[in-house]
Order: C-alpha cells, then structure tokens, then sequence
C-alpha cells in the first residue's frame, strides 16, 4: 500500500484578524500548487482516497491534489488533522476502508514532518517544507501501523522541482 503524506501549501498572514483556521494560501501557494500538481499527475500508485485537515489552507491544498488525480477521487475534511499530533494522523490513517490501497494525508506541520520521521524509523527529514510531498511503502494494513513499518519512496517539494 501506498501512503502519501503531503503539507499544506504556503499561507497568508497578510490579514491579523483572520483566525488560522480560516487562513488562505498566499501567492507562492498558489504558485506551487499548479507545480506540485502536474508532477503528482506524472507519479504512479496515485491516492484513491484523500483525508485532509478542514482548515481553508489544507482545504484549497487538496484542490490542487484532487484535479492531480481525478475528480471522483473522495476527500473527507477531518477536524482531528488541523494541527494535530502524530497520533491524530494516525487515528484518521486507522479509519481509511482495507480496499483503499493509496492513501494521500494532507495536514499541518510538525505532524507532518513527525510521522514521516516516525514510519521511517529514523530522522528523514528535519522540516517538510510547505506543499512538501512524501511516499511511503506500507506494507501492513491502515489499522496497524506501527513505527518504522514505511519504506520510504521519495519526498518532493516544490523547491527541488524548481532547481
């Protein structure tokens, strides 16, 4: 089974009053999202299923992932991945039906970066960039995951594409 593990694009703060929940991608997020979209297009073992945090960040993020894969790809908004810990994520993963066998996650930093970190077993990566884009090789089912059970397959952001 595949795993993907993706951050949300770049956001704004350009508006105080705004919570962060309801904050939106800023320029470079919308310049990144096209980017990582067509590379996602191009990679193979595609999500079937998509579970993103709610926030309107990870929300407009997910657009850019869904029109990669194909819009009948379902994505479920869960409130536990908004600024979650390494366990919310892999509660929402537990929930994921068996005859789903690629499974992209798009949430918040440092869970991100953690449960990269944790599937591997090992410090893969200090900080995943936003709009950063992980794959795993997960060879047991989404109810029991366990540390260093990923292998991991890459990890791409927008700025490796772009160098």
């Amino acid at each position: 089974m595949k795993l993907w593990i993706i951050r949300h694009a770049k956001s704004s703060w350009d508006q105080p009053g705004l919570s962060d929940f309801d904050r939106p991608l800023n320029k470079r997020g919308r310049r990144d999202g096209p980017v990582m979209q067509a590379w996602l297009k191009r990679q193979d073992c595609l999500p079937q299923w998509i579970i993103s945090s709610d926030s309107n960040r990870t929300r407009e993020t997910s657009e850019y992932v869904q029109a990669a894969l194909n819009s009948s790809v379902p994505v479920i908004f869960s409130h536990q991945l908004y600024l979650p810990s390494l366990y919310n994520i892999l509660d929402a993963i537990a929930e994921t039906p068996s005859e789903i066998t690629s499974l992209a996650v798009i949430s918040h930093n440092p869970a991100s970066t953690q449960i990269i970190n944790w599937l591997a077993g090992k410090t893969v990566i200090d900080n995943l960039p936003t709009l950063g884009i992980a794959r795993f090789n997960i060879d047991v089912t989404w109810n029991v995951i366990s540390e260093s059970c990923g292998r991991l397959d890459f990890i791409s952001t927008p700025k490796l594409l772009s160098d």
